[in-house]
């Protein structure tokens, strides 16, 4: 899987406070390459501070757009849970 390295932000998340899960949502993504098709899971963890309580603006962000504002934490893995590095 290639992604873009402006889409992936690293950081390390020692705030559980603001990460929670309840801050998250998981996509499954079909991606077509050369080769066929990949399938991998994408999931996003806002800050508390981006969503001021609207889970709704979770939806504002996906594989292919993210919110200019958006905080928080976005990780992709295989279906089998292996994680992705850019």
């Amino acid at each position: 899987m290639k992604i873009a390295k402006s889409i992936l932000a690293y950081k390390v998340v020692t705030d559980t406070e603001h990460h929670t899960i309840k801050n998250g949502r998981s996509s499954f993504l079909i991606i077509k390459n050369s080769g066929g098709y990949n399938a991998y899971i994408m999931t996003v963890i806002a800050d508390t501070s981006y969503l001021k309580g609207d889970i709704k603006k979770l939806n504002n962000n996906s594989y292919n757009k993210r919110d200019g504002n958006f905080s928080g934490v976005v990780i992709y893995s295989t279906v089998k849970g292996k994680f992705l590095t850019a």
